[in-house]
């Protein structure tokens, strides 16, 4: 008796997934033909490839079932927080909805950042179904928190139904405030001795403005800290 090689199989394998393959009247026919060394008994060769390929596809819907759980223990935990209340529900509603999508996203921002913790890829994947589906949430501003094991504590801030968010506007000040002092600082570091005076006078400008920035922040984030809370 002889079965069919591992090359065979993985060829078989390719072949299950092929849409023009999954479409035959018998896909078993197409699985024989291609592997190398066809079985003295068909039905048992059959048997193999056609369980193997459905072990993966279990294995992938297993993988995916697996992140979305663990999604959903986030939510229901007290590592996440919103100023709206009505979120949770409505979030995790959603969620349950898009199983495979919620997966593919977590996925994507551990693809995008192999070095990402996987509560922190959570995280950010549920921001993303809500900017995603913006319109089923209440129609104001809202923030959203994550209490991460590995990467702390996260404040995502989620702009109205019109796409306007003051924390998003403070949080873009802060950027464009830190991006000018560094480079008033490079400027500084650069200096002539013609130009030494002006480069100090703007790097200390835009060290007062960075300064004041950073405070606004963190004054900010206290402020939701202490809502949700959190300790530091």
């Amino acid at each position: 008796m002889t079965t069919i090689s591992s090359v065979g199989t993985v060829a078989a394998l390719l072949i299950l997934r092929r849409p023009e393959a999954n479409g035959t009247a018998n896909a078993a026919d197409t699985i024989l033909k291609t592997a190398n060394n066809v079985s003295a008994e068909p039905g048992k060769a059959t048997t193999q490839a056609t369980a193997a390929a459905a072990n993966a596809l279990l294995d992938k819907q297993a993988r995916s079932d697996a992140l979305v759980t663990l999604a959903v223990d986030f939510l229901e935990s007290d590592k996440f927080k919103s100023s709206d209340p009505d979120v949770k529900d409505t979030l995790k509603g959603l969620v349950e909805k898009n199983r495979e999508a919620l997966a593919a996203k977590i996925d994507a921002e551990r693809e995008r950042d192999p070095m990402m913790p996987l509560e922190t890829a959570i995280a950010h994947a549920l921001t993303a179904t809500i900017r995603e589906n913006r319109k089923q949430f209440g129609e104001g501003e809202f923030v959203i928190g994550y209490d991460t094991k590995l990467d702390g504590k996260m404040l995502h801030y989620i702009a109205d139904v019109e796409g306007k968010s003051g924390a998003q506007m403070l949080a873009d000040s802060h950027e464009a405030a830190r991006i000018a002092f560094d480079e008033a600082r490079q400027a500084r570091a650069e200096a002539t001795e013609a130009n030494l005076d002006a480069t100090s006078l703007a790097l200390l400008q835009a060290q007062r403005r960075y300064d004041k920035s950073s405070l606004a922040m963190r004054e900010w984030n206290d402020v939701w800290y202490k809502l949700f809370d959190w300790k530091d």
